[in-house]
């Protein structure tokens, strides 16, 4: 059982002091080094990936996304295993303020697979914050492929292949992000969410 306390979701996003986008291009660094050497393909989701698309930091970021298909998580569970990282699900959340506490419990690749979880939380051993973002991690499903729709279970969503791929590798600092067509996001996100809301227009922007 780990204890994390996050900052909360801000209704109106807004923007990064310059210490504070110091302090994410540093954990960003760590992160795509953490992308890059993974034995199983590991893909970059999520608000946070539309900003390093274009370049520029669209809106606050509060958490990482990050997508493994079913089939890799067994060795992706054994690359993040050996650099201190471990698998957890949500049980509970407390709110305090302006702060979350999160109740996460430990799971592993197989009892992810055998129960069907789809979101998971990834956090190192030795950082009760979860290198101070939380960092999401979403399993999809990988049983139909290769058909034209495939499924990813956490929102039930079928996602058409043409708006996940094609992938775009993005360099950053010490490694790269595998980053999915932004279009894919659309299935997810909801206009009446602020930050969602930012997220949608630059897709909006990008398809024109």
């Amino acid at each position: 059982m780990k204890l994390l306390l996050n900052d909360r979701r801000e209704q109106t996003p807004s923007g990064y002091s310059a210490q504070e986008e110091s302090d994410l291009a540093k954990q960003l660094d760590l992160l795509a080094w953490f992308s890059a050497k993974s034995t199983a393909p590991v893909y970059l989701t999520g608000g946070l990936s539309l900003s390093l698309l274009q370049g520029d930091f669209h809106r606050r970021h509060h958490d990482v996304d990050f997508i493994v298909f079913e089939s890799d998580l067994p060795e992706f569970g054994k690359y993040a295993d050996k650099l201190g990282y471990d698998f957890f699900t949500r049980t509970a959340s407390i709110r305090l303020a302006s702060k979350t506490l999160q109740l996460l419990m430990p799971t592993s690749s197989q009892d992810i697979i055998a129960s069907r979880k789809r979101h998971l939380r990834l956090v190192h051993r030795a950082d009760i914050s979860g290198l101070r973002k939380n960092i999401d991690l979403f399993v999809y499903d990988t049983s139909n492929l290769d058909a034209p729709r495939f499924v990813q279970n956490y929102g039930g969503a079928k996602i058409p292949r043409d708006s996940f791929y094609p992938i775009t590798a993005v360099p950053y600092g010490s490694g790269n992000f595998l980053i999915p067509n932004p279009a894919h996001l659309s299935y997810f996100k909801k206009p009446t969410d602020a930050a969602s809301a930012l997220d949608l227009q630059l897709i909006g922007q990008a398809k024109a």
